[in-house]
């Protein structure tokens, strides 16, 4: 059983989170860098970014891409359109920022912190009995790393972590009138004005040619893009039988008890309630209150000494885990004694000895059954091992898997076709029924050439696995006919915006040099005026209005013609009325915890802006490069993209 959990985290998500989660910066309070301050030039041919003299290689950086991607389920080409590889880029940069600027400071994390942390880590994979050190150097093997690589890093990322939160929290709260004025600004209110120019108003469109229709299809290939898709069939080693195969003898369970007896030794131990306290005489008058029996222990600290912090409930303690100067008194008292005042180098004791257990060995008889459990446990995951080797010999040997399927029990399941990120074509989740491993299917299969097999590994629930590429059919695009009608739809809308847009700004022009007014405006297009009351920053927009043309309204200055975005079109607008209310006071208990939410939101921005300022300076001071051909080249959508 201990084994199989070690395995399970070594080779699933847990592990992974004790032995690469802390090397990851905890970046919640950093804000995104503008990727354009970034310098061009001064990187190698085959690194991303540099920061100081650390390189950001290509291999790796796109690695840790592509396993992010995958999870949820979008392409590199995509992701760099959206700004993610940037954004990724740049959070691995201000990880090694936050790291140089910890190691010049000379920031220096104890060896004793280090080895709580990860003990504190380690500890939710200890089970029964085990040693520490012994999971610890288990899971150490598993991943490939030594000690001494786990202290560094843990060292390291605890630094990193102080070093930003040492800079987050330098700052102090910002005024509670900068709150009061946001709440204004946010309650400000406008009447708007406007005129409704919809794209459906240009009529008199020409129909394109077949040669404009391919130009725009040339132009827009990736938009019809079919990804890359593959078909896996997933071998699984039958391993349900095995368990009734095994048979643990009663000499067997009596040896490993003899080996293992210090596991079923148990030494004397004693229940204890205690109180602390600075002086003798308190601890006199806490033991006077309870062993005249008026009162608890816990309430006659508080009566003594107006508080708990003295109290400690009650502890079970072997000898050596007793202070030496309490320890004999303690271990020669019976249960119900009360002990006290007692000195320690921590102060005066009170000590109520709550249970007394004496030293014992639990008999055979008491744990056969789960030692038992635990030797079939181990017996039967050696056995699960041995026969997922088989079939891994099996295949490399050359053996096909009918063949492999006739020697050992297999069940040979097909996948639904996919994509590289586990998206069937019809754009639903392929891998549904294999959450759990979804990463570890996509990792090991797009490893694989067609007709190739992987080697076995282990789920997270245990099972042993390997995935077949049956068939790679490659990336490819929807033929110019099946689309020709939408492109068709897509130029002519492109028309009509473009001439829409003329016509606007047409109008603009002639409402700001005053040449016709907004009803002359309005009369000339056939249009009504529209007015829009009291709108306020916080509105859910109502058509056609769009959030981005609320937007525009609340910057835009009185008077001023503008225009602004709609749905299907676009509308011409003014502000005739601004009101900013003189009094925010919070009227409401509602509107107090909108008050109260928005002073924390400021404390978290200062001490974020404090953070990204601090981040500039060092970039400045260290030097950051990025390559930003490299990551065009490589991610953006294109014949050289990979």
């Amino acid at each position: 059983m201990a084994m199989r959990a070690l395995r399970n985290a070594a080779s699933g998500g847990f592990g992974k989170f004790i032995l690469f989660g802390f090397l990851v910066l905890a970046a919640g309070g950093l804000v995104m860098m503008d990727v354009g301050g970034f310098f061009r030039g001064g990187v190698t041919k085959s690194d991303v970014a540099r920061v100081g003299r650390d390189s950001v290689g290509l291999i790796e950086f796109d690695r840790n891409l592509r396993q992010t991607l995958r999870r949820i389920g979008l392409s590199p080409e995509d992701a760099y359109k959206m700004g993610y590889v940037s954004e990724l880029l740049n959070n691995e940069i201000k990880s090694r920022l936050i790291t140089k600027a910890a190691d010049d400071t000379g920031l220096l994390i104890s060896r004793a912190h280090v080895s709580n942390h990860i003990h504190t880590l380690i500890e939710p994979l200890i089970q029964g009995g085990q040693n520490p050190q012994d999971v610890l150097d288990q899971l150490l093997r598993a991943q490939g790393i030594s000690e001494g690589q786990m202290i560094e890093s843990v060292r390291r990322d605890t630094a990193k972590n102080l070093m930003a939160g040492a800079i987050a929290t330098g700052f102090g709260v910002p005024s509670p009138f900068m709150a009061q004025d946001l709440l204004a600004f946010r309650e400000e209110k406008r009447t708007v004005q406007y005129i409704l120019l919809p794209e459906s108003d240009i009529k008199d469109i020409a129909p394109p040619s077949d040669d404009q229709l391919m130009q725009l299809y040339e132009a827009t290939r990736e938009s019809y893009a079919i990804s890359e898709m593959y078909d896996f069939q997933l071998v699984t080693v039958k391993t349900d039988t095995l368990k009734d195969t095994l048979q643990i003898g009663e000499d067997t369970l009596r040896q490993a008890y003899d080996e293992n007896i210090d596991l079923y030794t148990h030494p004397e131990r004693r229940t204890l309630e205690q109180a602390i306290v600075e002086t003798e005489e308190g601890a006199k008058a806490i033991a006077a209150k309870v062993k005249a029996g008026k009162t608890s222990l816990k309430d006659a600290v508080q009566d003594i000494t107006s508080n708990f912090n003295g109290y400690i409930e009650a502890q079970s303690f072997e000898k050596g885990g007793v202070l030496d100067s309490i320890r004999e008194p303690v271990f020669e008292a019976s249960a119900g004694d009360i002990l006290g005042p007692l000195e320690s180098p921590l102060g005066w004791h009170v000590i109520i000895v709550s249970k007394t257990e004496s030293a014992h060995t639990q008999p055979f008889e008491e744990v056969k059954n789960k030692i038992r459990d635990e030797l079939v446990e181990s017996k039967l995951l050696d056995e699960q091992y041995n026969l997922a080797n088989t079939v891994d010999d099996l295949l490399a040997g050359g053996a096909s898997l009918e063949d492999v399927a006739q020697q050992v029990d297999v069940e040979i399941t097909p996948l639904s076709t996919m994509n590289g990120f586990g998206q069937s074509p019809d754009g639903k989740d392929a891998l549904k029924a294999y959450a759990d491993d979804r990463a570890a299917f996509l990792d090991t299969g797009l490893t694989l050439e067609e007709g190739q097999t992987s080697p076995i590994f282990e789920t997270k629930s245990g099972s042993f696995v390997a995935l077949h590429l049956q068939k790679q059919t490659p990336k490819s695009y929807t033929p110019f006919e099946e689309v020709k009608t939408a492109i068709e739809k897509r130029w002519m809308a492109d028309q009509r915006r473009a001439e829409n847009t003329a016509r606007v700004k047409a109008l603009l022009e002639e409402l700001r040099t005053g040449t016709r007014s907004f009803k002359d405006a309005a009369k000339s297009e056939g249009k009504a005026l529209a007015t829009l009351t009291d709108i306020s920053r916080a509105d859910t927009p109502k058509a056609p209005l769009t959030p981005a043309g609320l937007a525009a309204l609340f910057e835009a200055q009185p008077d001023e013609p503008l225009s602004i975005p709609l749905k299907d079109g676009v509308a011409i607008a003014r502000v005739l009325d601004v009101h900013l209310p003189e009094s925010i006071a919070p009227q409401t208990e509602e509107a107090r915890k909108d008050a109260e939410n928005l002073d924390k939101a400021l404390v978290k921005s200062t001490r974020t802006e404090a953070l990204a300022l601090y981040l500039e300076s060092k970039r400045a001071q260290y030097g950051v490069r990025v390559n930003a051909a490299l990551l065009e080249r490589s991610y953006g959508a294109g014949p050289e993209s990979y």
